[in-house]
């Protein structure tokens, strides 16, 4: 069984993250703000590995003063989805965020602080 494994994503990995497939029906803006994610200070975005390759990707942004945090952009390779990678991601960001940056209170999309806590729980 291949490795499974999370790491920051870079601007090498862009190629890889399109690749993931479409999203948005061909709409998808990630291509143009892919650099700029990774440039904001207030921005932690991740890559989920099966072996070499790319098979997530998930970026998240800190949001009123550090109070909530924002996931902004997505995706999953369409053979992947389904096994809670997306999940995963999310996850591993709020711990991050929980752990050494902020007090994040509000999730978008949760009903409440308990979110937060369910997330960062082992």
């Amino acid at each position: 069984m291949a490795k499974h494994d999370i790491r920051r994503a870079t601007r090498y990995d862009f190629a890889d993250v399109m690749r993931i497939g479409d999203v948005y029906d061909g709409k998808d803006y990630l291509c143009y703000r892919y650099k700029s994610f990774l440039d904001d200070p207030n921005n932690r975005s991740y890559i989920y590995m099966v072996g070499h390759a790319v098979v997530g990707f998930s970026a998240s942004f800190l949001i009123d003063g550090g109070q909530t945090l924002l996931c902004r952009s997505g995706r999953v390779k369409a053979s992947f989805q389904g096994q809670g990678i997306f999940r995963t991601l999310k996850k591993y960001n709020v711990m991050y965020y929980t752990s050494s940056v902020s007090q994040v209170a509000r999730l978008p999309q949760s009903t409440s602080i308990n979110m937060v806590k369910e997330m960062t729980k082992d």
